[in-house]
């Protein structure tokens, strides 16, 4: 049976001389594919400055027309954004306009990224019992009576 041992790539052996065309090509080789890459990495960064520049222009255009597109932003953390009663309802009634029908507290705390308890939390700060669902019957106008501390 014959024995299989791993070849030496550049002939390391005493009885081969090392192959210094080989390791040159091979060099050259490396050389090329590291200036491609880096020609690559030049072309990405180039085409995200050209997108950048693009979406900062349009939005200075609409800003010097008077829209203001950032206006629905949505604080990251949603407890803050939770904190008032009127931008509380919104959130969640814009989450059940999205939803299909029946929305649940858990796809609800799915697309907001928190789990289920915490929207009862939230509720439970304005006053809201935990089964005063779904968020279409909140007027965001009149906060209920009652208010705790959110946890």
């Amino acid at each position: 049976m014959a024995e299989h041992v791993q070849q030496a790539m550049f002939g390391d052996d005493e009885d081969r001389p090392i192959d210094l065309e080989k390791l040159r090509q091979t060099a050259r080789d490396l050389r090329d594919t590291a200036y491609a890459q880096l020609e690559l990495q030049r072309y990405l960064q180039g085409m995200q400055r050209e997108q950048q520049a693009s979406v900062q222009h349009h939005l200075d255009r609409a800003r010097s027309r008077g829209l203001h597109p950032v206006a629905d932003h949505v604080p990251y953390t949603p407890r803050k954004a939770w904190r008032e009663w009127p931008d509380f309802v919104r959130l969640m009634q814009r989450y059940e306009a999205d939803g299909i029908a029946p929305v649940t507290k858990e796809w609800i705390a799915s697309q907001a990224g928190v789990v289920p308890r915490t929207i009862t939390r939230a509720m439970e700060y304005h006053g809201l019992a935990a089964d005063d669902w779904p968020p279409s019957t909140w007027d965001p106008a009149r906060p209920p009576a009652k208010r705790t501390e959110i946890r």
